[in-house]
């Protein structure tokens, strides 16, 4: 719990505007409802911009501060949690720390690199080659998270061989 807290007089000044934000007269076109979700959003923010918490738990204060308030139920709440291109992302970047786990990425990046050959316009050709074989089996969304641990291995790969500019130019080129 300790290593979720950054910076405490922050945590503690998020709440105190959350609670004074909650706590004052609610103006009529916003309603009580309208005035907690106010609340929760101001927090949020504030939290978010201080980096007060770590991200992730305040990512999660609506699952359980809008039902605790009154502002929607717990279903409606985690609708936007439960969305299926949340978990297509989810899904990519699991497979992508999958690979790097047991160094796939590496190995496709030199295999890539020994079959096509290490000219830069080469590597680009075998780097959307692999990709293109990846996307037939992958969502299109998955195979670009998976494709990004491979573009940082080729780039570390080839860092000695080109020179700053050609390097520069490639680094782009493979991330875009």
């Amino acid at each position: 719990m300790l290593l979720l807290i950054k910076n405490y007089r922050y945590v503690w000044l998020g709440l105190v505007l959350f609670l004074s934000v909650l706590f004052l007269p609610a103006p009529v076109t916003l309603g009580a409802r309208g005035q907690a979700a106010a609340a929760i959003a101001i927090l949020m923010a504030f939290w978010w911009i201080t980096e007060a918490v770590h991200l992730a738990v305040t990512a999660l204060l609506p699952l359980s501060l809008l039902p605790m308030l009154s502002v929607m139920d717990m279903k409606e709440s985690a609708a936007g949690y439960a969305d299926p291109n949340i978990f297509l992302f989810m899904g990519g970047f699991l497979l992508a720390i999958a690979m790097q786990k047991c160094n796939l990425h590496r190995r496709i990046a030199l295999q890539v690199i020994s079959i096509i050959g290490a000219g830069p316009r080469k590597i680009i050709t075998g780097f959307m080659l692999a990709t293109f074989i990846l996307s037939m089996w992958v969502s299109n969304s998955a195979t670009a998270v998976m494709m990004l641990p491979i573009g940082l291995a080729i780039l570390n790969e080839m860092k000695d061989y080109f020179d700053e500019k050609t390097f520069k130019k490639l680094g782009v080129a493979l991330m875009l």
